[in-house]
């Protein structure tokens, strides 16, 4: 449960900024590419085993390496992303719908989203939204 301070760099942000500098063609560069500049974040229900398909690895090393890297487990680091966009999204679109979020946000339900993103940031979207006014 990590409840970010206000000010505070993007959780993803700082996770994939403390990881080391890999070479160009390392796994843990290709992925860091495949996520943030690909966003395959986005899409609903991912995998571990979407994401090793797409790497040309396996769903073992692909764990492994996200564990070591970044000190979260995959879907952890799926859904701190997740929730990552969903903040740009609310600020740039103040009227948009939970759901409209969820969806946009690569989460399966506003249910799931709302939750999540209440134990990632300690407020639900709606209160996250009115403090960010």
């Amino acid at each position: 449960c990590s409840v970010r301070r206000a000010g505070a760099p993007s959780l993803s942000a700082a996770l994939f900024g403390n990881a080391k500098n890999w070479d160009e063609g390392s796994l843990v560069t290709r992925f860091q590419h495949l996520m943030q500049d690909e966003e395959l974040f986005l899409q609903p229900g991912l995998s571990l085993g979407d994401v090793a398909l797409r790497l040309d690895s396996n769903k073992t090393y692909i764990s492994k390496m996200v564990n070591q890297t970044y000190g979260v487990g995959f879907p952890e680091l799926l859904n701190i992303m997740r929730v990552d966009y969903a903040e740009l999204y609310i600020r740039k679109n103040k009227n948009a719908s939970q759901e409209e979020i969820a969806k946009a946000s690569g989460f399966l339900s506003g249910s799931s989203f709302n939750s999540t993103f209440k134990r990632i940031t300690g407020y639900t979207p709606k209160v996250w939204a009115s403090r960010k006014a």
